[in-house]
């Protein structure tokens, strides 16, 4: 579910009708979580609190949900630097699910970050000083997976987190 840019869209607890959850979660937590902001850097702050509220719910964490926050707040900064020219901003949408992680006893999210930009060379940020550049491998540094996806639609950031306990 998307809302309009600039409004949140919050897509409550999603179980598939009849399926058993794969993990234990908190009664009443939200299996999903999605929302959409304006690509512009004042929605880094409300994306990380959002996503930090969300996984507080899940009870991730404290230490492996910083991870997850760090690599999700880097994917939507590149969207916010690169995906779109100054003068035309557009949406970046985050979603997440939790799921069964690789051992029984263990859970993980999934958060995908995607845009409908064209990452045009004339989107980049220069940086003369070179302190940027790194956040493909603090993505990849902070979870267990990391993928892009490119298409003429857009991009989309696939964040794998490392396994968390169950419940």
């Amino acid at each position: 579910m998307t809302g309009p840019v600039g409004r949140p869209c919050h897509t409550a607890g999603v179980v598939e009708s009849g399926a058993a959850p794969s993990t234990s979660l908190p009664l009443g937590a939200a299996r999903e979580w999605m929302h959409v902001w304006p690509a512009v850097s004042s929605s880094l702050r409300p994306a990380r609190v959002s996503l930090a509220e969300w996984l507080t719910v899940l009870r991730w964490p404290a230490d492996d949900a910083d991870d997850v926050i760090m690599a999700v707040s880097e994917a939507v900064t590149n969207v916010i630097d690169h995906a779109y020219p100054a003068t035309r901003r557009g949406p970046v949408q985050v979603h997440g699910w939790c799921r069964a992680g690789s051992t029984p006893d263990s859970r993980r999210v999934t958060v995908t970050v995607t845009d409908r930009g064209d990452w045009g060379r004339e989107h980049r940020t220069v940086d003369p000083a070179g302190h940027r550049g790194h956040g493909f491998a603090v993505m990849s540094g902070c979870t267990a997976e990391m993928h892009v996806q490119r298409s003429a639609g857009g991009t989309t950031f696939i964040l794998v987190s490392n396994d968390a306990p169950a419940g």
